[in-house]
């Protein structure tokens, strides 16, 4: 535990280096994988909770994926109509629908009818998800590994 002023000051400024080094790696990766020709799986995360978002980018840039995120239905639907993500992984809250109806809205449009969906809920609704056309559902907390298993998985399959 630090005792003095110039202690504090130096954890505090090694915590925020550890912070920057974290994402600038994530970006490196991510910019030296592309000039090197290699194709990184787009993941688009639907989530009005920008620190959980800001948490799930840099986790999966950090695994190789390129990652945009969404803080609600209406700007996802808007992201996905210029380039369809490979996988799209949706928070059941949303501030202006839920997420069943934002997958609704992606299964009537053809270019996402097949684009793989992952919900996740704090809420044991995966036959509700299931029904709305969500591929997978992880059930919230969930541990990284599953998250990267599960979009592993969902980019590896091959689409209808």
């Amino acid at each position: 535990r630090p005792h003095d002023k110039r202690q504090l000051a130096n954890r505090h400024y090694a915590v925020i280096c550890v912070h920057f080094t974290v994402i600038d790696c994530a970006a490196l990766w991510n910019s030296t994988a592309r000039c090197r020709g290699v194709v990184l799986n787009r993941v688009l995360i639907v989530d009005d909770e920008v620190e959980m978002s800001r948490l799930l980018k840099m986790l999966l840039e950090l695994e190789g994926f390129a990652v945009e995120s969404a803080p609600n239905g209406a700007t996802a639907l808007a992201l996905t109509e210029q380039q369809a993500p490979d996988v799209v992984m949706v928070d059941f809250h949303l501030n202006d629908m839920t997420g069943l109806e934002l997958i609704s809205k992606f299964r009537e449009r053809e270019h996402l009818a097949s684009t793989p969906v992952l919900v996740a809920s704090g809420k044991d609704i995966e036959p509700e998800a299931r029904k709305a056309g969500a591929t997978e559902f992880l059930l919230k907390p969930f541990e990284p590994d599953e998250l990267i298993v599960a979009l592993r998985r969902l980019t590896a399959a091959p689409r209808a």
